[in-house]
């Protein structure tokens, strides 16, 4: 049975827009269905605009922490913000988080904004001036944070879903008042992302054949939203997705094109080529639009990675490469841009594909007690700019004042997620005008980058 969304449809179904491009009422709510027919037969999106040649591209991640955009319209500040944002960038990925103590929460404690997944038992943070203890760490420390939730949701929504129906209504007035659909129609690109799992996804062994059950959140929000991606990232989690049950295992094949099984990290996507060229395939197959399918490269291994690169670049509906990793890069060993910039380096040089970074948030445990310590990510960022650009010049030889980042293949993605807490939206600026260390605030500071290296 399809999975019944109650949403609020907005531009695309008739509504306006005004001033800023800002939410209109509501004059109707809709049940919308993520079954397959609710986007099967529908038109292929308009190629976005390529850039500027010469300088790289911002995209602006939505995804955690949506209030400040789902509730803007009642706030010129940051209407005036989100104006200042939207004329920077030349596109947006979306991952429409429909569960989780990340989706709407106006009243989201301090603590429930972080990352669980690196918080330990008996582990202690000071986050924004107030110290927590967690007795538990990991699914049981973010178990009090959906407890904590559930009085919000229930006096939000009596669905038997609260949690999606409440996330839903507010990413549609976030993206009314970002005006997204207006934003595709003047040729910026509107990505997606979407995580593999058998609740969307059938593999059937017999045929050698992936089948769509269902619309993937993302996509279904944006369908139902009037969007046609112009591109999917999708990835696998394979260690987590085995343990829970919901990893869709595709086998891989050898040489001789025989279907070999393996382990779950092993056969994942997309270093599974194979399993990557079924599900492009299985969108086809439904008639359902997307302008192609982003690879989420997590870590770049030289030969092996320039023969799935190769692979790759053969399967029609492949549409560029992700690299996943932010300022953390800069501050962990084990994580270093070093293996990166191999990579970027390497497809800028033999191929003709574009390249994309999402950058999630870091700071230091001790770099989140307050603004001023939330603020560093801004000039951390600057770094990591200039580390990347320095080391794609060396490796591929560039001559002095020639700058690798200046590219319209590559994009600079600002993560909305992050760790030891997750990335604030707004505002773009403090009271005394310096840029915040939100995604906002990331977006200016890469466009002033931009300018620096590459010029106007």
């Amino acid at each position: 049975m399809p999975i019944m969304l109650r949403q609020l449809l907005f531009a695309a179904l008739g509504l306006t827009f005004l001033g800023l491009g800002g939410r209109g009422s509501a004059t109707e709510a809709a049940e919308v269905s993520c079954d397959v027919s609710a986007a099967a037969g529908k038109p292929e999106p308009a190629p976005p605009s390529p850039g500027p040649d010469g300088q790289f591209q911002i995209f602006w991640h939505i995804s955690t922490q949506v209030e400040a955009i789902a509730d803007a319209a009642s706030n010129p500040a940051a209407l005036s913000d989100i104006r200042e944002a939207r004329n920077l960038v030349s596109g947006y990925f979306i991952t429409a988080l429909l569960s989780g103590p990340l989706i709407y929460w106006p009243d989201r404690p301090k603590e429930c904004r972080l990352n669980f997944k690196r918080i330990s038992d008996g582990d202690s943070i000071e986050v924004e001036g107030e110290t927590f203890a967690f007795a538990a760490g990991g699914a049981k420390g973010r178990a009090a944070c959906l407890k904590q939730q559930d009085a919000f949701l229930r006096s939000k929504s009596k669905a038997t879903d609260p949690r999606r129906d409440v996330q839903i209504d507010a990413l549609q007035r976030a993206f009314g008042n970002i005006d997204l659909p207006g934003e595709q129609k003047a040729g910026k690109a509107v990505w997606g992302v979407t995580l593999i799992q058998v609740e969307h996804f059938v593999y059937e062994k017999d045929k050698d054949k992936l089948r769509l059950a269902e619309l993937p959140g993302t996509y279904c929000v944006l369908n139902a939203s009037g969007i046609a991606l112009n591109s999917m990232m999708i990835y696998q989690e394979p260690k987590l997705q085995a343990w829970r049950g919901g990893f869709v295992h595709i086998p891989s094949k050898n040489s001789q094109g025989e279907l070999i099984y393996s382990t779950p990290r092993t056969d994942k996507i997309p270093e599974n080529t194979h399993a990557f060229q079924l599900i492009a395939g299985s969108f086809d197959e439904a008639g359902v639009p997307v302008g192609g399918f982003r690879a989420n490269i997590r870590r770049w291994r030289d030969r092996r990675s320039e023969t799935m690169a190769r692979e790759l670049m053969k399967i029609p509906q492949f549409g560029g490469f992700n690299f996943e990793g932010g300022t953390g890069m800069l501050a962990v060993a084990r994580k270093s841009p070093e293996r990166l910039i191999t990579g970027v380096s390497w497809i800028l040089a033999n191929t003709k594909s574009d390249i994309s970074f999402l950058m999630p948030g870091y700071w230091d445990r001790d770099q989140v007690g307050d603004e001023n310590e939330i603020d560093t990510q801004i000039a951390r960022l600057r770094q990591l700019i200039m580390v990347i650009n320095t080391g794609l010049n060396a490796k591929m030889r560039l001559p002095e004042g020639q700058n690798a980042v200046c590219s319209n293949r590559l994009t600079f993605i600002v993560g909305s997620y992050g760790q030891p807490v997750h990335v604030k939206t707004l505002p773009m600026r403090r009271a005394d005008g310096r840029l915040a260390g939100t995604v906002t605030g990331q977006i200016k500071l890469l466009a002033d980058v931009r300018k620096e290296l590459c010029g106007t």
